[in-house]
C-alpha cells in the first residue's frame, strides 16, 4: 500500500489535483475500500461495488474523465458526505492484472488559475494516470509473486513430522 500511496501523490502532483485515492476491489464481499493518498489514518469506509464512478471503472475497464462529479450519472455523493469534501472535476483509471480490474486510481479537483477544481483533466494527464495505473498492476504483480515464493518455501522448507505409529 505504500509504494501505491507513493504513486499516487506522484499522479496528483504531476496532474495538479487536490487529492489522489485508490479503491482497492474486493471481488469476495462485492466492495470497494478507498484509501487516501496523503492520510495512510483516514478510515474513509467501503462502498458497494457496483457504485461510484470507481466501480463504473471496474464494470467497463475504462477511464472516466469528468468535469463535474455532481453532473455524472455513477458520482457517489455519499462518500462526499463522509468526508466532507466536495468533488467536482475527477480522473479515474483501472488497475489491471490477470485480466482483471484489482483497484482504481482517482486523481481529484485539478488546479487551474482561478483555484481548486477549475481545470479539465487534459490527455496528458490521462496518459500520466494510465501509466501510473500499469505500474500499481507490476507492484500488486510482484506483491502476490513473493507472497507465493513465500508460501511456497514455507510449505516445501516446513520439517516433516512422521508419526510414530502408522
Amino acid at each position: 500500500a505504500a509504494l501505491v500511496r507513493q504513486l499516487l501523490r506522484h499522479g496528483k502532483q504531476k496532474t495538479g489535483s487536490d487529492r489522489a485515492a485508490c479503491f482497492w476491489v474486493d471481488y469476495a464481499k462485492g466492495e470497494l475500500e478507498p484509501m487516501d493518498a496523503d492520510d495512510p489514518t483516514q478510515t474513509l469506509g467501503r462502498m458497494p461495488l457496483n457504485e461510484g464512478i470507481a466501480g463504473h471503472v471496474v464494470a467497463t475497464r475504462g477511464l472516466v474523465n469528468c468535469e463535474d462529479a455532481y453532473q455524472h450519472p455513477q458520482h457517489y455523493r455519499p462518500m462526499d458526505l463522509r468526508t466532507g469534501y466536495r468533488t467536482r472535476g475527477l480522473l479515474a483509471v483501472p488497475v489491471v492484472l490477470g485480466g482483471q480490474v484489482q483497484a482504481v486510481l482517482q486523481v481529484l479537483n485539478k488546479s487551474g488559475p482561478e483555484g481548486v477544481g477549475t481545470q479539465v483533466y487534459s490527455t496528458t494527464d490521462e496518459a500520466t494516470m494510465a501509466g501510473l495505473a500499469r505500474v500499481a498492476a507490476m507492484i500488486l504483480h510482484v506483491a502476490q509473486t513473493a507472497r507465493g515464493v513465500a508460501l511456497y518455501k514455507a510449505m516445501v522448507y516446513a520439517p516433516i513430522q512422521v508419526p510414530d505409529r502408522l
